[in-house]
């Protein structure tokens, strides 16, 4: 059996199918049309209550969801890959690296993307409010984000997931290119894995 990824373009799953394919694991994959409110149907309800993709059904069966643990399972039970540090201190800077960019940067994109999420209030200036001060904070993440890349990789020379994730995560950002230019080192690094072919060609499929 195969592992069957759910995906949507835009979407988290961007890098996990580049893991997937970069550990040369067989998969299949549906897609979710986001457009059309599939992710809110009761069958895919079932799959993932949160109504969100990815979602990765492992070989057993087992439904795994949150593209940070799923791309970590993936590392970890694939480790030729060599996509993520399995051990000692490596290990755990890698963890910190991708709990913050899970955690912090992601959460803060979401709110800037979608601001009317994050309050109860249906007044303009409230929505504007909330995507203001996620804008605000971006800035401050990407000051830390800064500090965390060895170069020319978030971990040194060797390309790891966490590389494809933050370069995900940057690619969502608005005008990434003129936002990166304050930021020489992730400026470096999206331009490095955004030569990478694969993800070239996940870019157009992803619509990013």
């Amino acid at each position: 059996m195969s592992y069957t990824l759910y995906w949507a373009t835009s979407s988290g799953a961007f890098v996990v199918e580049a893991v997937l394919e970069l550990a040369g694991v067989p998969f299949d994959k549906v897609l979710v049309d986001l457009d059309n409110d599939e992710h809110t149907k009761d069958e895919f309800k079932g799959i993932n209550p949160m109504k969100q993709v990815p979602a990765l059904k492992l070989p057993d069966g087992t439904i795994m969801t949150e593209s940070a643990a799923i791309c970590l399972y993936l590392a970890e039970t694939h480790p030729e890959s060599k996509l993520f540090p399995l051990s000692g201190v490596a290990r755990a800077k890698a963890t910190r690296v991708l709990f913050y960019l899970a955690s912090n940067v992601y959460e803060t994109i979401l709110r800037l993307s979608y601001p009317g999420r994050y309050t109860a209030s249906s007044d303009a200036s409230d929505v504007k409010a909330v995507q203001t001060g996620a804008a605000a904070r971006l800035v401050d993440l990407m000051s830390v984000t800064e500090g965390f890349v060895v170069g020319p990789y978030l971990l040194g020379k060797e390309l790891s997931f966490l590389d494809i994730y933050l370069f995900m995560l940057l690619g969502w950002y608005p005008k990434p290119e003129e936002t990166l230019a304050k930021f020489p080192k992730q400026k470096v690094l999206f331009e490095t894995v955004g030569k990478i072919p694969l993800i070239v060609k996940l870019k157009e499929t992803y619509k990013m």
